[in-house]
């Protein structure tokens, strides 16, 4: 029986079975019904690909405490139907736990939305507390994917469906020793990739992993810290193909008095395929200096440097950044950084050649208790000289809230994205705005209302637009019973399409209406 199914039928228990003690129950049960209503391209919009139209059945927020000490909390939305996300923790406090989670995914491919691949995903984690100072974990899930999809481009004479059908499956167990600031961990992972449409790609993958950190004893301002991972990637329908990674890494971190602090780390590691004759070494060093001044402002700054070889080829990258902060009045925070990455190719041959890259960001906020003010700005840019590609992007972004705990809510955001990516092939280039805003009043005579917005236009060599609205409002009585519902409408359209008729569109119509029941 598939764990999923397992899921939906906890689930159900949960929202059947009466639990007394009710000063420990609170959640909020929802039934009713989605109504999806669409006309267009099923494949363009992918905000809305996993929208289905059926029965609505969900606990949210749910928590039950019981006289033993065990808590139960979960979140089951969309039990009903195949975009269910489900997620299930029991436990105690000093002795150990369980959480279990499930979510389904789908995409569509062709403007009828019959071309599609649907994904889900379940996993589990348990743990147990041996002693104050020892927890012992262990877990595992999979992830299956199947369906059909279109190919972006043709080949000459191939055919643009492709058929996907794989399960993804992984297991874990690790251990972890905690005493102050000493910590020692060990972990395993194990993946399992199977494709039963071309097995040629399945593969088996095993990581064996030990970390630590421990005070230098009489100085605990020095904290060492060091690590071993041995990783193993097998090709299982090919026998000599076979990838082993062996990795080392240690380091210090130093407090020092005056707000100071000094981070070294130096990481080694060795890969080689078991059919080749040599090995690729890698090994990096880090340097890092921070300086805080209480709580008004900190800066930071580091240097990176580290070397790539092989018998053929060795390859050279170094890179430095800085960061500070600063909080020139109580409520306002300023932050900024700027890093610099560059990769040389010492002797050999490389197939993209040096690598230049840059990075930076700037970020103000100021928050009251009625709300807040954001400000961002990033750039990044990365270059390749040596094939003549370059590319650069950048973005801003403001956004703000205001909370009047009498009268309601506000929220309103804006970002602007630009990116330029140039090779020998020419050149593409895109710009987008994005607004967005919603209302909600407080609640009156048992009800509040709301309603947002958002347009997205994007230009250039990327032409769509699309702009969504959302209505929704909630009655409830004294007894718990509510009644709940929304209406959204999405409106999409891509006008680089040229065909005739054009396809590339897509309008909907969403409605929710659900019965609610506070448990408490």
């Amino acid at each position: 029986m598939k764990l999923r199914y397992v899921l939906m039928a906890v689930a159900l228990i949960l929202l059947v079975t009466p639990l007394p003690a009710q000063e420990n129950l609170t959640g909020r049960v929802k039934i009713g019904w989605n109504l999806v209503d669409r006309e267009g391209n099923r494949s363009v919009d992918q905000g809305t690909f996993n929208l289905y139209q059926g029965g609505a059945l969900d606990l949210e927020n749910f928590r039950y405490r019981f006289d033993n000490g065990i808590s139960l909390r979960g979140n089951l939305r969309s039990i009903l139907l195949p975009n269910r996300n489900l997620t299930i923790t029991a436990d105690k406090r000093g002795v150990g736990g369980v959480t279990v989670h499930h979510d389904g995914y789908r995409r569509s491919y062709n403007f009828d939305g019959d071309i599609e691949t649907k994904r889900f995903r379940t996993n589990a984690r348990a743990w147990v507390d041996v002693t104050d100072r020892i927890r012992v974990t262990a877990g595992g899930g999979v992830t299956s994917k199947s369906g059909e999809s279109l190919e972006l481009t043709e080949p000459v004479g191939g055919n643009p469906l492709a058929l996907t059908d794989f399960q993804h499956t992984f297991y874990q167990a690790g251990v972890t020793y905690r005493n102050g600031r000493r910590i020692v961990r060990a972990t395993y992972h194990g993946s399992n990739f199977a494709n039963d449409i071309d097995s040629r790609n399945d593969r088996n993958t095993m990581q064996i992993r030990v970390t630590g950190s421990d005070p230098m004893p009489g100085f605990e301002r020095l904290v060492f810290n060091a690590g071993y991972q041995y990783y193993q990637a097998k090709l299982t329908e090919r026998g000599d193909t076979t990838l082993d990674a062996n990795t080392l890494w240690g380091g210090a971190r130093l407090f020092w008095p005056g707000g100071w602090t000094f981070e070294y780390s130096i990481f080694f590691d060795r890969a080689e395929r078991e059919s080749d004759v040599v090995a690729t070494d890698q090994i990096t060093q880090a340097f890092t200096a921070a300086k805080t001044f209480g709580a008004f402002a900190g800066l930071s700054a580091g240097y990176r440097f580290g070397a790539n070889d092989d018998l053929f080829t060795e390859n050279s990258d170094e890179g430095f950044n800085v960061a500070g902060w600063v909080k020139p009045i109580r409520n306002l925070t300023l932050r900024a950084g700027y890093g610099i990455d560059n990769r040389d190719l010492e002797s050999g041959v490389r197939a993209l050649g040096k690598r230049e890259s840059s990075r930076g960001y700037a970020i103000a906020r100021y928050r009251t208790p009625f709300g807040w003010v954001r400000a961002a700005a990033r750039n990044r840019t990365v270059d390749y000289d040596d094939i003549g590609s370059s590319t650069e992007y950048m973005s801003g972004a403001f956004d703000a809230g205001l909370n009047l705990f009498r009268y309601g809510q506000f929220r309103a955001a804006y970002s602007y994205r630009n990116g330029e990516f140039e090779n020998a092939e020419g050149m593409f280039e895109f710009s987008e705005h994005l607004v967005s805003g919603e209302v909600e009043t407080a609640t009156y005579w048992r009800t509040n209302l709301g309603f947002g917005g958002s347009y997205l236009r994007s230009r250039q060599d990327i032409d769509i637009e699309r702009f969504s609205v959302r209505f929704f409002g909630r009655y409830a009585l004294d007894n718990g019973i509510g009644l709940e519902a929304e209406y959204r409408a999405v409106n999409f359209d891509d006008f680089n399409d040229i065909t005739i008729p054009y396809t590339q569109y897509l309008t909907e119509n969403i409605v929710r209406v659900v019965l609610t029941y506070d448990l408490r």
